[in-house]
């Protein structure tokens, strides 16, 4: 799934508290139960996604052919993805 932003809402504490909560509720509307995250350097979703034991989120670097394989759906920013085809293209 190519998302065009995959910012999460800032806010005071009380909100860092929700951003799990808000992730999971949207893998869930994806019927992800296993799902891979990768953007490059979104600190909001990376604290979230540590949280659900069955979420990882990658950095570009990071990403390799068994993470893609491993899980069952996979959530890249629209950013993420043209750096990554640049990247595998050269």
């Amino acid at each position: 799934v190519v998302i065009d932003d995959m910012r999460l809402p800032a806010g005071g504490d009380e909100q860092k508290k929700r951003y799990t909560k808000r992730l999971k509720s949207v893998l869930e509307k994806f019927d992800a139960k296993k799902a891979l995250i990768v953007d490059a350097g979104n600190e909001e979703v990376k604290l979230a996604a540590r949280n659900l034991a069955t979420v990882k989120y990658l950095e570009l670097p990071g990403v390799n052919v068994y993470d893609l394989l491993k899980y069952q759906k996979l959530f890249v920013s629209k950013q993420a993805l043209e750096s990554l085809q640049e990247r595998l293209s050269s």
